[in-house]
Order: C-alpha cells, then sequence, then structure tokens
C-alpha cells in the first residue's frame, strides 16, 4: 500500500481516469479509493456474512493491483492464508486517502465517506448474491441505509450512499445505481424495470 500512496499514485490515478474517460484529478481520486476499499471490503463482508473468520488483511499481508488483468484475476492477493481480529481496513486507506487529497485537493472527509459507502456496499452486496438478506439488515442496522427496492418482477437489496462519488460528472453523464442523487423511480428506470 505504501507504494500506491506514494510512487505508483499518479499511475493508479491516471488507470482510474480512463476507466471513467476522465482526467478530473478528484473523480480519480475518488474512484482509486473506492476501488481499494472494494478490493479490502469485499473479502471481510463475506467473513462478516458468512461469520467465519476475517482474513488477515494486515498491510505486510497484502498486494494490491490498479489496472487491466491483476495477476490471477484478482486485485488483491492474500500473501498467508492467516486470519485476524480485526480488518485493518484504515492501516490501508489512512496513508492513501491522505495521499489522494494532497494531490487531488478531494476532501479527505468525502474520501472517507467514499470508503465507508463502499465496504457498507460491499455487505450489502455479498448479502443479495449469497441470499443472506437478513445478515446485511443485522450488520448495517443504523449504520447504512439498506432497504428492498421493489423492481416489479422481484426485489433486491439496496444499499443507498451516503455521498455522491462524481460519476456524473464523466462523459458517461449517469448516477450510479446506488447515488443518493437517486430517487426509486430512476432507479427502476436504470434497471430497466419500467
Amino acid at each position: 500500500m505504501a507504494e500506491l500512496a506514494g510512487p505508483r499514485l499518479q499511475d493508479a490515478l491516471a488507470t482510474c481516469g480512463a476507466s471513467l474517460q476522465t482526467d478530473r484529478p478528484d473523480i480519480q481520486g475518488q474512484r482509486l479509493v473506492e476501488v481499494v476499499t472494494w478490493l479490502l471490503a469485499v473479502p471481510v463482508a463475506t467473513a462478516l456474512i458468512d461469520d467465519t473468520p476475517l482474513p488477515d488483511l494486515a498491510p505486510d499481508n497484502v498486494q494490491l493491483w490498479i489496472g487491466d488483468e491483476p495477476p490471477e484475476g484478482n486485485g488483491l492477493k492474500l500473501l498467508a492464508p492467516r486470519t485476524a481480529h480485526e480488518a485493518h481496513l484504515d492501516a490501508h486507506l489512512a496513508p492513501l486517502i491522505a495521499a489522494v487529497n494532497a494531490a487531488t485537493k478531494r476532501p479527505a472527509k468525502a474520501l472517507w465517506r467514499a470508503a465507508k459507502d463502499r465496504q457498507d456496499g460491499a455487505i450489502a452486496w455479498v448479502a443479495e448474491i449469497s441470499n443472506q438478506r437478513e445478515r446485511a439488515f443485522t450488520l448495517l442496522e443504523d449504520k447504512a441505509q439498506v432497504r428492498l427496492l421493489d423492481l416489479g418482477t422481484h426485489e433486491m437489496l439496496l444499499h443507498v450512499r451516503e455521498g455522491c462519488c462524481l460519476y456524473y460528472r464523466t462523459p458517461a453523464n449517469v448516477k450510479c445505481f446506488t447515488c443518493p442523487l437517486l430517487d426509486d423511480e430512476e432507479r427502476r428506470r436504470l434497471s430497466g424495470a419500467t
């Protein structure tokens, strides 16, 4: 992570910007923090949903890949299959958020909010795909906005972000499905349900 928050930062920001076709540093930084958080949060969310030991995500046990074609098809590699008592996400995110804030001027508060949104979103996503929705409601109670969204043919678990990711300010000009700026009718339209 030290390399990502240091010498690899500009390359990682450019990669994230290219993925969204934007040269705006604030959006590149937002995307980088969200991608890294997602890579770290999914294995933690899986352990929480399945009620199994947390993977050891200590910085000395993790390799992260930002870019096309990550080794072994995954942007996160655990160097040893250890378990831990805590997730260590802040140990990764604090130096990255500080570096992204300095490089892009995206406020640290917004980046931390994005990291929380991705962690909460990972729990909701893992719960949805593993058919354990109630577990997400339990884990996120009083912590995040999670509810069922009726799409007409079925319901899906929806996590609504606390903060905007800014992706609608890219050339695609589309708000993400979990955007706090959308209402449920707009979500249904985005999903093709209406």
